[in-house]
């Protein structure tokens, strides 16, 4: 039987995605090294939803050598659609995206 407020499962920090999580991601350096905050910190801040959105781009766009692979597998993935590829059009979420659908 389950109790009110009984802990049924614990996960360690490390392993959610969030805008900590965000803070951490490195860049591939081609001169100068940067992380994922320093691009796209101002839209977790806008809308939490938004930066995840973008994290989960970004590592969808790594394949299986994000550590969020096997993860994100098991996420249904829905196309998006004319009007938000527009929106992000000159992003770098745009630019994920792209390189995404070329693979």
């Amino acid at each position: 039987d389950l109790v009110a407020n009984e802990t049924l499962l614990r996960i360690p920090f490390r392993l959610t995605l969030n805008k900590i999580t965000m803070r951490n991601v490195g860049l591939a350096c081609k001169g100068k090294c940067s992380f994922l905050k320093e691009h796209f910190g101002p839209v977790f801040e806008k809308k939490e939803e938004w930066g995840l959105a973008v994290l989960l781009l970004h590592e969808h766009a790594k394949g299986n050598e994000s550590r969020w692979y096997p993860f994100m597998k098991s996420l249904r993935m829905y196309m998006l659609s004319k009007r938000v590829l527009q929106e992000l059009k000159g992003t770098f979420a745009a630019q994920l995206y792209r390189l995404w659908d070329e693979e």
